[in-house]
């Protein structure tokens, strides 16, 4: 198992893009690119804006999913990481601050809002998936990928 979170965490640290998958309400499945993002192991954190579908459809079913995929990749050696969890917003000094610090290493921006107080004015939230799953392939040990539970 550890080499699989492991793994994981690596893949995710050299990731541009991740992909968000949430459903509202009505059951249907909405995905979007997500840019400011880090990891805390396995548990992510990224950013938004209040106003968005995405926080409307979390209020709704705090269930998620953070796809990862890099471009390039030749098939033989294909990886894509998926980590499932529940997703709520980060109202703890303490874990914000971690949280954007991690997240300012791939979108700087952020540390400046933060530290000018700004994050409420701009409309930024800082949401937190505890992981329960994480799914990685990785092709070039396996056609199947790997699943563990958490």
């Amino acid at each position: 198992m550890s080499n699989i979170i492991n793994d994981s965490e690596w893949y995710i640290e050299r990731s541009q893009l991740g992909i968000l998958a949430t459903t509202g309400k009505d059951n249907i499945p909405q995905v979007r690119v997500i840019r400011g993002f880090a990891n805390d192991g396995v548990n992510l954190y990224f950013t938004t804006n209040k106003d968005t579908e995405k926080v409307r459809n979390i209020n709704e079913n705090p269930n998620v999913t953070l796809f990862f995929q890099n471009e390039g990749q030749d098939f033989g050696s294909f990886t894509n990481l998926s980590i499932t969890g529940i997703a709520k917003v980060i109202d703890n000094r303490e874990e914000l601050n971690k949280a954007v610090d991690a997240i300012s290493v791939r979108y700087p921006g952020l540390k400046k809002v933060a530290d000018d107080n700004e994050l409420d004015i701009s409309g930024t939230l800082i949401y937190k998936i505890d992981a329960k799953s994480v799914k990685f392939l990785d092709c070039e040990k396996s056609e199947i990928a790997e699943v563990v539970n958490l």
